[in-house]
């Protein structure tokens, strides 16, 4: 029997194709893998940064009510000065 030498170049050309196919494989598949573990750590990230604005908010939400509760308190002592006449200098 005869050997055929188009079917041994078509199955020369077509195992380079299936490496070249499985290499390519191999690589975006540690693409992937690569973009899963930075798609996990900013989502980590985020998380973090959420957390943090969280915390920054809840302090400031506290600051305003002190600076809300200190503003009243100073508006009570000037009337209480006012009306207890310690506010009024020697020569009124």
């Amino acid at each position: 029997m005869k050997k055929n030498p188009f079917s041994e170049e078509m199955s020369s050309e077509l195992e380079m194709a299936r490496h070249e196919f499985e290499c390519e494989k191999a690589k975006l598949l540690g693409d992937i893998s690569s973009l899963q573990e930075e798609n996990y750590q900013l989502k980590i990230n985020v998380q973090i940064e959420k957390s943090k604005t969280e915390k920054v908010q809840k302090e400031a939400e506290i600051t305003r009510k002190d600076l809300r509760d200190l503003h009243l308190e100073n508006k009570k002592l000037r009337g209480t000065i006012r009306n207890s006449g310690l506010g009024k200098s020697s020569t009124e």
